[in-house]
């Protein structure tokens, strides 16, 4: 949840959606191969990825707008966990393993948002 708040005050709102392909190829470029969801939701934009830090390593960012919403995906690589939903800071977290990896979306306290945008990128699974 710092990550997300962090990269978004940092980054700042507004901006041009990103192209998936070439935030696939900014990642590989960074060391990850991520599969980049797509859909067909203009909602949901894609606005940058970057790499965190975490206590045992990288993790990719992707960072999506949602009707002027911050949402935060991550990929932790080599981890995995079960599903779940939690509420951290404010902020409502849902996670779950894929591909070897686990999986963080982070947004809103806002249910429906939260299942369009899980929705959304886990449909690229």
């Amino acid at each position: 949840a710092i990550d997300h708040q962090k990269c978004f005050t940092e980054f700042g709102p507004g901006h041009t959606p990103l192209d998936p392909v070439r935030a696939e190829a900014r990642l590989a470029t960074l060391g990850f191969d991520v599969s980049v969801p797509t859909g067909d939701n203009e909602r949901i934009a894609l606005v940058d990825v970057r790499v965190c830090d975490y206590d045992e390593g990288h993790m990719a960012h992707l960072l999506y707008e949602v009707d002027g919403q911050p949402f935060s995906l991550f990929f932790v690589p080599e981890a995995r966990h079960g599903e779940g939903t939690f509420e951290v800071l404010d902020q409502q977290e849902r996670l779950w393993s894929a591909a070897g990896e686990a999986c963080v979306l982070i947004g809103p306290k806002d249910s429906v948002a939260m299942d369009q945008v899980t929705a959304y990128v886990r449909g690229s699974e």
